[in-house]
């Protein structure tokens, strides 16, 4: 059922009576009040649940998302940000295995670009010439 949001100024006294009669029946102030006007108009409503469900259902919901947001965090926090990688520390920062990055890398604008599209952060890196073993720079400001 798609719903709409409503606005009404309730008397304090009123406010004070419905609060207490929801909390009489493990409801919400506003399901009881949707069963009130439900009633009035001679409409049935499926029921969301008592407070409980309805409060677990929501904290349930916010756990999963603050999971997934920790997950993230500790992706990031974990990567190495040194200004200079080896070859196997950009693969671990970038999620590819080493051998792409060998692969992948030149001295043009298609390297920066694709290391700052993977890298978490948006940094872009580019090959260190002559080093060896190959390292990788971050790069600031292409130019």
């Amino acid at each position: 059922m798609s719903t709409v949001p409503l606005s009404v100024r309730i008397p304090v006294n009123l406010l004070d009576k419905l609060d207490a009669k929801a909390s009489e029946l493990n409801s919400t102030r506003t399901d009881y009040v949707l069963a009130i006007l439900a009633q009035a108009a001679g409409v049935t409503l499926q029921p969301r649940g008592s407070v409980d469900e309805v409060v677990d259902s929501r904290i349930q919901a916010m756990e999963k998302r603050l999971t997934a947001l920790e997950k993230q965090i500790q992706s990031v926090v974990n990567q190495p940000t040194s200004e200079v990688l080896s070859q196997a520390d950009l693969a671990k920062r970038l999620k590819v295995n080493p051998s792409t990055i060998y692969k992948r890398r030149d001295y043009s604008t298609k390297f920066f670009e694709w290391t700052s599209s993977r890298d978490p952060l948006g940094w872009a890196w580019e090959p260190v010439p002559g080093a060896s073993p190959l390292i990788y720079r971050r790069v600031r400001k292409r130019g």
